[in-house]
C-alpha cells in the first residue's frame, strides 16, 4: 500500500499520537532547552521555515518532526482519514509526493481545514533547521536519510522555478538563472558528500 518506509513512519507517529498522546521527536531533532507550554492546549505543532526562496523570501509552514498531544484527540483521526482517501499521482517526485501524502504538507492541510483549532497551538519556530537564537527550543538537523539525490535535485529545481509563477519577468533575468544553477549544483554536491560519508 505504501511504497516507502517513511510513509509508514509518518502514519505510525500520527497513530501513536492518537492512541497514547505524549511528545514525538524525530531522531535528528536536538533539544536545546526545556519546553514549557505558555497556555493550555490539547495539541502543539511545530511551525518552521520550510525554505528560503529567492524573491518570495521564507516559506513558512508546519513540520511533523515535533508533535505534542493529549490521547484520543480527533485531529489525528482526521489526518489518518485523509491519508486513507487521498490519491496522489506517482508523477510527482518522491520527496514532494511523500510530503503531500503523509508528511508536513499533509499535516498542514489538515490543520488549515480542521474546524476546531481553539486548543491547537502552532508554535512558531519551535524547531529550526538553521542557526538557533535565544528563543529556539529545538534544532531539526534535517538528516533527510529518506531523500535520494534525485529527489533533492527535483526539490532544488522546484524551489528555483517557484518565483517565476509570481513574477514572470524573472524569466528574462540572467542573474536569477545563474543563481538558480549555482543553487542546484551546491545541493547536488552536498548530497553526494553526505552519501559518500555514510
Amino acid at each position: 500500500f505504501f511504497s516507502t518506509n517513511i510513509e509508514k513512519v509518518d502514519i505510525l507517529r500520527y497513530a501513536i499520537m492518537y492512541i497514547h498522546g505524549g511528545m514525538y521527536l524525530d531522531l535528528d531533532t536536538e533539544c536545546l532547552k526545556l519546553y514549557t507550554l505558555q497556555k493550555e492546549a490539547d495539541i502543539v505543532l511545530g511551525g518552521t521555515t520550510l525554505a528560503d526562496v529567492p524573491i518570495l523570501g521564507s516559506l513558512y509552514g508546519i513540520n511533523n518532526n515535533i508533535l505534542l498531544s493529549i490521547p484520543k484527540h480527533p485531529f489525528w483521526l482526521h489526518i489518518l482519514h485523509r491519508i486513507n482517501i487521498y490519491n496522489i499521482s506517482d508523477i510527482w517526485p518522491n520527496f514532494i509526493r511523500i510530503s503531500m501524502y503523509t508528511g508536513p504538507y499533509c499535516l498542514q492541510y489538515v490543520y488549515e481545514n480542521y474546524p476546531d483549532k481553539n486548543r491547537i497551538i502552532v508554535e512558531k519556530e519551535l524547531s529550526v533547521a538553521k542557526i538557533p537564537n535565544k528563543d529556539t527550543y529545538f534544532i531539526h538537523n534535517s538528516a533527510k536519510s529518506w531523500v535520494s539525490i534525485g529527489d533533492s535535485v527535483h526539490l532544488g529545481i522546484f524551489i528555483a522555478i517557484l518565483p517565476l509563477f509570481f513574477k514572470p519577468s524573472l524569466f528574462m533575468s540572467k542573474k536569477y538563472w545563474i543563481a538558480s544553477f549555482v543553487f542546484v549544483i551546491i545541493l547536488i554536491f552536498l548530497l553526494c558528500r553526505k552519501n559518500l560519508s555514510l
